[in-house]
């Protein structure tokens, strides 16, 4: 204890703001903080509190429920003049005024209480408002960014957020919601490209790059004051290595997506804040150094964590946690993991999280560690959402119901979560808000944790070593890291390592991040088709010109097809002209088919609008035949049962194995085909379609087409305007879709009706929902 005050006070005194001193100072107020039983003492209460104002780093003080009310029970007594007590009553005094002061110092107009780099990076966005931000998880990005508006609210109309998926929208659309309300902005919150709005009002834009895309082509001369994009470091695949187990080809190309809409924002926004974690600055590739100079953009790099980090190694015979040990009792790595799990569980170490490096090793990883963990109190949200699980997504195959066999319903049961980027993202997020709030203390999971996804982990356990195939980067390694422990929810986070290569690697040279539009390196036929041809480099410039001259003769409209931001200008060109040699008569059918969902769908044009894809190159034989079973078997109401049973019928044997990789499977295919790829294939074929329609020598009018409603009920899977609403927001799509079939009266109400009139429906909503539905759409309502 002396020994521990005595190194406190050292580090206080020779505290200069050096990372180093930052980092030794920081050291011993996260091991002193997570030992409650040292915060009983008065002396080291306020010596924490000292250090803390010192550093400017408030979060300590805050979770450690300490203020300035410490010094002041001195004040209160009456001491005679020349005591000691009277001395100290000065020294108290003066302390109260010089910390009230460095309080009122970093309170911002909003109130908030800034740490020193926070206040720093807001102060330099102020005086050169284009920013690139690195810094560790949960240090306060985001918290920064409402500061930045709230600020700039006279100047900011329109602003767009970027965040790299749906269920992070979900979550910040919720916060923003409750910021723009608290403060008494009057922004629009819009996170749907459905929603109307109007570009002379205040509007706020919460999107993911591809919806970034859409409203820029239907707006192409919006005017927009500011834009923040999250996870930067995206726009560079070979920095961000794909886990192709993760999204399939969806995600190999969105590092195009979120290039093209940085350069164009880039271009159009005078006023931008980029952030991303564990990004090396100063190892940046010259295509992100030429775009860091072209737009002049300020560069502020946070290298030191806030919370402590305590790297266990686990590899060998045993490890050593604080003045514990867990001395393995077999090498075997599973052993291992299984022994680490008992251990923080009987020491109630806090909750923990387990990379896997596949979605299918999620699964194995659940049912190989459920035996050790124990079975959980009832809770009764969780039990509802199980009852949920059961009810929506269970089916009886040969006498067998199949959820038994489920993992995620065993695992659930015993405290243990799943994630994984496959999982409607409903279930993603109750997920992580039973681990984070409720019961549950496990969370397995592949790197669809690291998006932006926020958690209260204390321990983070290494087991997988790759990600879709490949070898970690040190950069995945240190962005799994910075899950374990977050800032003002703890002081440490433990990092246990099954793996010594992993160890060894985060220790080795940063990657290098690239914005390879503006590098020398041969950049995709797709970026060029998307960025002017000054700002291009070396061969490319040269390429990009050959593209424009083929472009120039094809004599098909540019405009037209700059629509289409992620389809080869080029092959856009075959399929106009695939069209416009086709007979007349097939053109008008294909344009009838296409005037509304039922035409679409009892005609299966799917498969005749897939197969141009197919003719000039774009999808093989496979990919339209696949593409075509998997979206006309989920267009029906009872969709997912179809896509389930069709894989349940080739099964020779029922068991947890086979069980999750259909679940897995048919989630994947939703995703990745029905919700994402289909509807691009007929977003590229609406546009094109209604070109070669308007062509003077075909003439065939298209007033009638349907297209876009189309398109929205595949990439929703619902039908009307509540189910839209309803399923943005995070409601499950199976429960809509069965209302959408069941209660047609009820879902013709749009969603402010309901929720004004939410009194008199409300025993109709339970005659078809489960609780756990009911618990979803009363508390949709509550938040508006």
């Amino acid at each position: 204890m002396k020994n521990m005050i005595s190194d406190l006070v050292k580090s206080i005194n020779h505290f200069n703001g050096s990372d180093n001193s930052f980092e030794i100072l920081r050291n011993i107020i996260c091991d002193i903080s997570d030992n409650k039983s040292l915060l009983n003492e008065p002396l080291v209460k306020e010596l924490l509190y000292l250090a803390a104002q010192k550093m400017r780093t408030f979060g300590y003080n805050t979770m450690n429920h300490l203020d300035i009310s410490i010094f002041q029970n001195v004040l209160q007594d009456n001491y005679s003049e020349s005591t000691d007590e009277e001395i100290e009553r000065h020294h108290n005094l003066s302390l109260i005024l010089q910390n009230e002061a460095i309080n009122s110092l970093y309170t911002s107009s909003s109130g908030n209480l800034l740490d020193k780099d926070q206040k720093n990076i807001i102060e330099v966005f102020n005086e050169r408002p284009r920013l690139l931000v690195s810094a560790p998880t949960s240090f306060g990005k985001t918290y920064i960014l409402r500061e930045i508006i709230y600020q700039n609210y006279e100047h900011f109309r329109n602003i767009i957020l970027i965040f790299p998926t749906v269920s992070l929208l979900n979550e910040n659309v919720h916060e923003f919601k409750k910021f723009n309300r608290d403060l008494g902005l009057e922004y629009s919150i819009i996170n749907t490209t459905q929603k109307k709005f109007d570009p002379d009002s205040r509007n706020l834009f919460i999107f993911t790059p591809e919806r970034v895309l859409q409203l820029l082509n239907e707006n192409p001369n919006f005017k927009i004051d500011f834009f923040f994009m999250d996870e930067v470091y995206k726009i560079d695949n070979f920095f961000d290595s794909t886990d192709s187990s993760e999204g399939s080809s969806k995600e190999e190309e969105r590092d195009k997506v979120f290039r093209i809409v940085l350069y164009i924002l880039s271009k159009k926004a005078t006023q931008f804040y980029l952030a991303g974690p564990y990004i090396n600055t100063t190892k940046l590739g010259e295509g992100f150094q030429r775009f860091i100079k072209l737009f002049d953009i300020r560069i502020i790099e946070i290298g030191v964590e806030r919370v402590k980090k305590d790297h266990i190694h686990s590899w060998g015979t045993r490890a050593t946690i604080g003045r514990k040990q867990i001395i393995f009792k077999d090498n075997k790595k599973i052993s291992k993991l299984n022994e680490i799990i008992s251990f923080l569980e009987k020491s109630d170490e806090g909750k923990s999280i387990i990379y896997a490096e596949s979605k299918k090793k999620v699964s194995t990883l659940a049912r190989e560690i459920v035996s050790v963990t124990n079975t959980i109190e009832p809770h009764y949200k969780l039990n509802m959402f199980i009852e949920h699980l059961i009810k929506r997504y269970s089916y009886t195959h040969r006498n067998q119901q199949i959820h038994k066999s489920w993992t995620l319903i065993e695992t659930l049961n015993k405290g243990i979560g799943l994630h994984h980027g496959a999982f409607p993202k409903y279930i993603q997020s109750e997920i992580l808000s039973l681990f984070n709030n409720g019961p549950l203390n496990i969370l397995i999971c592949t790197t669809s944790i690291t998006e932006g996804v926020n958690t209260k982990a204390k321990n983070v356990v290494f087991y997988g070593s790759s990600k879709g195939g490949k070898e970690l980067k040190c950069f995945d390694i240190k962005n799994i890291n910075g899950r374990a422990g977050r800032y003002y929810h703890h002081f440490i986070g433990r990092i246990f390592y099954l793996d010594k290569k992993i160890h060894e690697k985060v220790q080795q040279n940063d990657d290098t991040l690239d914005f390879i539009t503006f590098s020398n390196r041969e950049v995709t036929d797709i970026d060029l088709d998307n960025v002017a041809i000054n700002d291009l480099w070396g061969d490319n410039k040269a390429r990009k010109a050959d593209r424009e001259l083929v472009i120039l003769e094809s004599g098909v409209d540019n405009n037209v097809l700059n629509k289409n931001k992620l389809i080869d200008k080029l092959k856009q060109i075959e399929l106009v002209n695939l069209l416009k040699n086709k007979n007349i008569l097939e053109l008008k059918s294909i344009v009838t088919q296409c005037s509304s969902l039922k035409n679409f769908l009892e005609n299966k044009t799917i498969y005749k609008i897939l197969g141009y894809f197919e003719e000039v190159g774009l999808l093989t034989e496979f990919d339209v035949k696949k593409f075509g079973i998997i979206t006309s078997n989920y267009s029906n109401s009872d969709g997912m049962y179809r896509l389930i049973k069709y894989h349940l019928d080739s099964l020779d044997e029922i068991n947890a194995k086979s069980i999750d990789s259909i679940y897995t499977t048919v989630f994947s295919d939703i995703r990745n085909i029905v919700e994402y790829k289909v509807p691009k294939y007929l977003t590229i074929f609406g546009t094109l379609l209604e070109y070669v329609c308007s062509l003077p020598e075909i003439n065939i009018g298209t007033e009638k087409i349907a297209i876009d409603f189309i398109i929205r009920f595949f990439e929703i899977g619902v039908q009307t305007e509540l189910g839209t609403e309803l399923a943005e927001i995070g409601f499950p799509i199976t429960t809509i879709k069965m209302l959408e079939k069941e209660e047609r009266d009820l879902m013709k109400y749009s969603f402010d009706a309901v929720k004004s009139n939410y009194h008199l429906l409300k025993h109709q909503f339970q005659q078809s929902l489960d609780s756990y539905e009911v618990y979803l759409l009363e508390n949709i309502i509550a938040e508006g």
